[in-house]
């Protein structure tokens, strides 16, 4: 029984089995009606086996510049509010907070 909470998984040779069903004449309804196998998912393999002879999804990343995996340091003066924001207010306090930073207001 389908059920997307707890996905199934198939085997790449049961994958091409249904594929060859499929290429052989049989129709995609009666393929799906007796493995109970969703549309797409049938159509998704006979897709990607019939272009690439794989099951596998293409690996559609590029080469091309790393994303560093530390943040990069902060313009000169660090980083600010966006002029409209209005201003931090220390807790418990009804005065106007005393910078307009992001930090170092409390």
């Amino acid at each position: 029984m389908r059920d997307p909470g707890h996905p199934r998984h198939f085997t790449d040779e049961f994958k091409r089995q249904i594929v060859d069903l499929y290429n052989a004449g049989k129709p995609k309804r009666e393929i799906m009606d007796e493995y109970d196998l969703g549309k797409s998912t049938v159509e998704r393999w006979i897709k990607s086996i019939n272009a690439t002879g794989s099951s596998r999804a293409a690996d559609s990343r590029t080469e091309s510049t790393p994303i560093p995996l530390t943040p990069s340091t902060p313009p000169s003066g660090g980083l600010r509010r966006p002029a409209n924001w209005p201003l931090r207010t220390p807790r418990g306090s009804d005065r106007p907070a005393p910078c307009a930073s992001w930090h170092g207001c409390i």
